[in-house]
């Protein structure tokens, strides 16, 4: 039967090319060899998507194997864990220890056996929602063929060179065995995982996260006791959360939006009522709450554009140089965390100590691409300017890899 190619079958090859071009850069081979029983051998297919539960370690020594099976993982974003040492006759050993975290999702590309072994290769796939375009396996098999083919021939190439050599006997001991000894994506009755992960997996800490996760963003936070504080009439047993749109004041800072009354449960959002009136609440209301991206969520939130619409009119500034230094991401560790729009900055005066004080990026010149900001606090030392001056911002390598800003004065 002849494919149908729709608009939307365009855009899903689109996307999922645009997901290969992030996952295939860097990638690597991990393995990880196990006796898999034929029942649960037989459940791995090519094209199978799989999501398991727990940690999935693997080792970047790639050699022979002992056991039946194998799991090779092709991935650009294992953890090296290579310092975690074996002890054998008293010297310290490498693994080779890689790790991906909890929930992690893989697709089958490859089931192969050579000389009496099995090769299952696994193709990591993104942590966020992306993985679910290689779901559409049917309307994929065109673009697929081509990149996932290949990965197929180089993995069973790399398998059968691996079989001529031997065994690494640090993979084979006791301990890394029992590392190893669980098939990936497959629980304890011998059934694959639910493929979609816990929301709670996707929650983190709002003051552990800069303003561009929330910044002109909907989010779920996680905040029962604002709640009850400024809703309790309203709020049902369920409650526990609301969703926000993001925006930067710029005299109160980052700020959240309260549009909807939610309740998260295991894996989705029950979105409830308006609130009775406006409700604002500010950063430092809310840095000690979690919050979910709802980008991560497959839920859809048009009908709340025209509320965007609305806060954005109401606060987005009306300075280009001012919106565009928001966008400067190598600026971000030296920016105020309830107040994005001041920077930290050093001044060096010749003669005196530097001095750190804030400056409210405000300006960029469009021919040399100089920062410039407004000075918020008065220095100390007299160094020749003062609260409400202009000072440049130059943005320094410093000695712990990171970015400080200075100013010479």
């Amino acid at each position: 039967m002849k494919k149908e190619y729709t608009a939307e079958n365009y855009k899903r090859v689109k996307d999922y090319k645009m997901v290969m071009d992030e996952i295939l850069p860097g990638m690597g081979m991990f393995v990880r060899d196990v006796n898999l029983p034929e029942e649960i051998a037989e459940k791995y297919e090519p094209g199978k998507i799989i999501m398991h539960k727990g940690y999935t370690e693997a080792s970047s020594r790639v050699a022979g194997m002992v056991a039946t099976h194998r799991f090779a993982i092709l991935s650009n974003r294992m953890v090296p864990f290579e310092d975690v040492p074996y002890f054998i006759n008293g010297n310290s050993r490498s693994w080779g220890m890689h790790m991906v975290d909890r929930y992690s999702h893989f697709k089958v590309l490859d089931v192969y056996e050579y000389e009496g072994k099995t090769q299952i290769l696994l193709l990591h796939l993104p942590y966020d929602k992306s993985w679910r375009v290689f779901k559409n396996g049917e309307i994929l098999q065109d673009a697929a063929s081509g990149i996932e083919g290949e990965l197929i021939e180089q993995g069973r190439a790399r398998f059968e060179e691996a079989l001529k050599s031997d065994p690494i006997p640090e993979l084979q001991s006791q301990d890394w065995r029992e590392i190893c000894q669980y098939p990936i994506g497959i629980n304890e009755d011998g059934e694959f995982f639910d493929l979609e992960p816990p929301l709670e997996r996707f929650m983190f800490r709002v003051g552990d996260t800069g303003f561009r996760s929330f910044y002109h963003k909907f989010v779920y936070i996680e905040c029962r006791d604002h709640l009850m504080r400024l809703l309790e009439n309203d709020l049902m047993e369920d409650d526990n959360g609301a969703i926000f749109y993001g925006y930067i004041d710029e005299q109160s800072g980052l700020c959240f939006h309260l549009l909807r009354i939610a309740a998260l449960k295991e894996k989705e959002i029950i979105i409830r009522d308006t609130p009775p009136a406006m409700m604002i609440l500010r950063y430092e209301d809310l840095k000690e709450c979690d919050y979910l991206d709802l980008s991560q969520v497959d839920i859809d939130l048009s009908f709340m554009d025209r509320y965007a619409a609305k806060i954005r009119k109401i606060y987005d500034t009306d300075n280009e140089h001012l919106e565009r230094i928001r966008s400067f991401t190598f600026l971000d560790e030296c920016r105020d965390d309830e107040q994005p729009d001041d920077i930290a900055v050093l001044l060096l005066h010749e003669g005196s100590d530097p001095e750190r004080v804030w400056v409210k990026g405000n300006y960029t010149d469009a021919e040399t691409h100089k920062i410039y900001g407004t000075l918020l606090n008065e220095p100390l030392e007299d160094l020749g300017v003062h609260r409400g001056d202009r000072v440049q911002i130059v943005p320094c390598d410093n000695d712990r890899g990171g970015i400080t800003c200075v100013s010479r004065v």
